[in-house]
This record gives C-alpha cells, sequence and structure tokens, in this order.
C-alpha cells in the first residue's frame, strides 16, 4: 500500500476495537468505561477514511479500475463470484492488503459475525464497535485496492 498519514493509525484503532469487543464481552467493567467511547473514535476514523476514499480522485479511479476488473465486463448481476480462498482477490488474497491488514480484516470479520449471532436486545454496544472496526478494516482495503490498481488511459 502506498504510504499515507491514516494507514497506521487507523489500523491501530482497527485492532483495538478487536481486542476491546473480545475482552469486553468478559469484562463488564471495562465494558461500561471503555467500550462506547471506543466506539466514537472507532466511528469517526471510518468516516475520515471514507472522506479520504471520496475527495481522492486517484483512489476513486483504482476503485473503479477494480471494479471494472472485477467484473470482467459483465454486468453486475453476472458478475463473477469471488470465493474466499481466491488467491488474488480473497481474504487473504495478494491484492486485498498487506499481512496485517488481512489478519485484523479476517478477525474482525469472525468476530462481527460472533457478536451479531450472540448479542441479545440492548446490549449492542460491542456489536456498534465491531461493526465500526470492521468498517475501519473494510475502508483500509478499499483505500489499498483503489491506491494500488492502475488504469489504463486511452
Amino acid at each position: 500500500m502506498r504510504s499515507h498519514a491514516l494507514y497506521f493509525p487507523a489500523l491501530v484503532v482497527a485492532a483495538l476495537g478487536a481486542a476491546l469487543v473480545a475482552i469486553g464481552a468478559f469484562v463488564q467493567p471495562l465494558r461500561a468505561v471503555v467500550v462506547y467511547p471506543m466506539t466514537l473514535i472507532v466511528a469517526a476514523m471510518a468516516i475520515v477514511l471514507f472522506l479520504r476514499m471520496l475527495f481522492d480522485p486517484q483512489c476513486r479511479r483504482g476503485i473503479d479500475a477494480a471494479n471494472a476488473e472485477l467484473r470482467g465486463g459483465r454486468p453486475w448481476p453476472t458478475a463473477r463470484r469471488i470465493k474466499f480462498s481466491d488467491p488474488e482477490w480473497g481474504l487473504f488474497g495478494s491484492r486485498s492488503g498487506n499481512r496485517p491488514l488481512q489478519v485484523v480484516r479476517a478477525a474482525l470479520l469472525l468476530e462481527f459475525i460472533v457478536t451479531l449471532l450472540l448479542t441479545g436486545k440492548g446490549r449492542t454496544d460491542l456489536l456498534l464497535l465491531a461493526a465500526a472496526s470492521f468498517a475501519v478494516a473494510m475502508a483500509l482495503t478499499i483505500i489499498h485496492v483503489g491506491l494500488n490498481t492502475h488504469t489504463q488511459s486511452f
């Protein structure tokens, strides 16, 4: 990934969010004090990364090129399906980020699904933190794809 100032802090924030979801599920005092402020921090980071994607023309062109490459010239409903084990575009694929991002993203995906399944009524604080952390990891992945997919000049 081309270096930008938000990458490492965003990855650390996502990893901290994942750790707090895992620990907060078992430690109620920590959950009561830390989870809500951390959710706000992680959500703010997700918004900042989204705005970076939105206002960076190079990133948008790269995302469009990657989208066209993934679809293979076919319209959306008939586009090819990407498997989790795809060596290029899958969960641990070569084009989906560097190894720390891939590990954090995979852990957050699993954590989000488990939290979604186990969260009861009125106990959405951990689910919101897991969702915001996963959003940060996905935004980093999309930025990585956008900055590392080269558009062809016509």
